[in-house]
This record gives C-alpha cells, sequence and structure tokens, in this order.
C-alpha cells in the first residue's frame, strides 16, 4: 500500500476498503445558503449527479450538498449520500442553514449550534455530543414540517409542544434538524453531527429573501471560517493518529469481525466506533479479538448471538 506525504493527510484505498481521508460532509437546504458558503469555503462545483447538487473543497476535504427542504428531503438526501460514498466515523456530518426563532426578546442573526432537537409530530428528543471548542450561542432546535409563523394556530395541532414552549425565551425553529439527525446517526456516532442555525426571523419567513440570507451568512464568516478550520485541523490530526495503526486501517479486517458476528449496520457503525475509540486511547482490543476466535466465541451462528458476542466485547474492553 502507498504511503502520501503528511501533507496529503490520508491513504488512498479502494471502494470497498476504510479510508484515512477524513471529509467534513456540509449539508444545506436551499441554494441561498449553499452559495454564502460556497463563497466563503471557496468551494467549487462538481458534475451533477442527476439527484443532488454538490460543491467540493478537495484541499480541505470538505464537500457541500443541497438536500431540499423539510425533514423527509433531508433523511433522503443525508442516507444517499452516505451511501455513495461510504460514510463512516471517520468522517463528519454538518447541516448549516438558516432557521426561526421563538423568542420573548429582541433577537438577533447570530449562530448556533443546535444540542437538543425536538420533533414536533412525534415529541421525539435527540441530544448531539458538542465536543469541539467554539464560540457560538448553544440552543434547543424544534423541527416542524412546516414554514414558522407567528400564527399561533400552527401550534395547535401540536399540544405536546406546549411544554416545550411554556417559559421558553428563546428556542430555534426549522423544518430539517430531526430528519437530519435521525439519518446522520445511522452512520456515523453523535459527536460526529453537528447542527448549525443561522437566525433568520423571527416567525416571518415571508420578509426572508435569497439576498437576506446571504447578507447573513456574510456577515457570520468569520466566526464559520474559523469553526470550520478548527474541524478541519481535527480531521487532519484524527487522521494521522489513525495511520499509526494499520491494523485499524485494513478494513477487511474488521469487516471479518462484522461479519463473523453478523452484525446489523448499525451494529457494524457501533462495532467499528468502538474500534477506532480503541485506536485512539491506545487500549489494545486486538489480543481480546484473538481470544474470542481461539475460544470458538467468533464466527457465531446467527445474529442474536452476535449481538450477545458484541454486548460482551465491549463490556470487557470499556
Amino acid at each position: 500500500m502507498k504511503k502520501y506525504s503528511d501533507n496529503d493527510i490520508y491513504l488512498l484505498f479502494d471502494s470497498r476498503k476504510a479510508r484515512l481521508l477524513r471529509v467534513i460532509y456540509i449539508f444545506t437546504a436551499i441554494y441561498p445558503e449553499a452559495k454564502a458558503l460556497i463563497a466563503i469555503l471557496h468551494l467549487k462545483k462538481e458534475p451533477f449527479n442527476g439527484k443532488y447538487q454538490q460543491y467540493a473543497n478537495d484541499k480541505k476535504h470538505i464537500k457541500l450538498i443541497i438536500m431540499g427542504t423539510g425533514s423527509i428531503a433531508a433523511a433522503i438526501s443525508v442516507s444517499h449520500i452516505c451511501t455513495k460514498y461510504n460514510i463512516s466515523n471517520q468522517d463528519r456530518i454538518v447541516h448549516i442553514g438558516t432557521c426561526g426563532i421563538f423568542s420573548t426578546n429582541h433577537y438577533q442573526n447570530n449562530v448556533y449550534i443546535c444540542n437538543k432537537i425536538i420533533q414536533a409530530e412525534t415529541s421525539k428528543t435527540f441530544y448531539p455530543d458538542i465536543l469541539y471548542r467554539h464560540d457560538f450561542l448553544e440552543s434547543a432546535i424544534l423541527t416542524l414540517p412546516v414554514l414558522y409563523t407567528k400564527d399561533k394556530e400552527k401550534f395547535d395541532n401540536y399540544p405536546n409542544i406546549a411544554d416545550c414552549m411554556t417559559g421558553t425565551k428563546n428556542i430555534l425553529i426549522d423544518m430539517e434538524a430531526a430528519g437530519f439527525y435521525q439519518a446522520a446517526i445511522q452512520y456515523v456516532g453523535t459527536e460526529r453531527i453537528i447542527i448549525l442555525k443561522v437566525v433568520s426571523d423571527n416567525g416571518e419567513p415571508q420578509k426572508v429573501t435569497p439576498e437576506s440570507i446571504h447578507a447573513i451568512f456574510m456577515e457570520q464568516e468569520k466566526a464559520l471560517i474559523q469553526f470550520l478550520d478548527i474541524l478541519v485541523r481535527q480531521q487532519e490530526i484524527e487522521a494521522l493518529q489513525l495511520s499509526k495503526f494499520p491494523s485499524f486501517a485494513q478494513m477487511d479486517w474488521i469487516d471479518k469481525v462484522c461479519s463473523d458476528m453478523h452484525c446489523s449496520e448499525t451494529m457494524r457503525n457501533k462495532l467499528k466506533h468502538l474500534f477506532h475509540y480503541m485506536d485512539i486511547t491506545g487500549i489494545d482490543y486486538h489480543k481480546k479479538i484473538e481470544e474470542m476466535y481461539l475460544d470458538k466465541r467468533l464466527p457465531c451462528k446467527d445474529k442474536r448471538e452476535g449481538k450477545k458476542c458484541y454486548e460482551q466485547l465491549e463490556m470487557e474492553l470499556l
């Protein structure tokens, strides 16, 4: 296998093997949001593949995708891109977009990082792990299936949301976050999913225009670049760390363990995430895997036995 210089920060593998190239996938709902990021991040338009328009900065390993509006469109887009590019826990999935804000105070066009996601239709809540240094405000975000307006009757259809709004001074409101997050979590860990929202209005979407969206993003150019540069640098550091562990880089070996455990896609991602954590922290898990083969605990007979084997392995390693 050919090794590249540190400046390349990656090893090349074929499509069936893991990449040490770590990519930041940025998803926006609409082009006006993407337009500002294209300028800020110096992205170049890629050939249209018939589904989603994409832009990229190969030097920084950033790819931007316009996914469409609404939770369903967001979930389909994330699933399609993650499958197409074989996205794994080595990558980061980021949603950057505009949102409304329910606020009892005067609002500003600030950038928020979302620490809680509430789905209006189901009342389900999700909690991304925010493990990054940042200067943004943090807030919960409520995902509605319709544009947020100040009309009270819009909330009457979701009586279970009343508790969220009672006593709340500020809460962000959008149409994509819940669908985006639920799709992304199938491919990467919670700490590798980031949702950044720029406030565009306080329930008056009719006042939001492509020009105003572009202007709001450009106002936040410095903060966005600073944060994304931190992510890029973190990607580079992790890639260099991971390059020291060729056993992990040989994903055909990990794929064999997953196959012998009869892993589902979700369990496969969890197992890869576990091995990655072991490598970064310097914990030797190879010996434990070898013991499981010697003890005939691997390969497993079926999915039920594989699940028990995974749970035992996780308990013994952590």
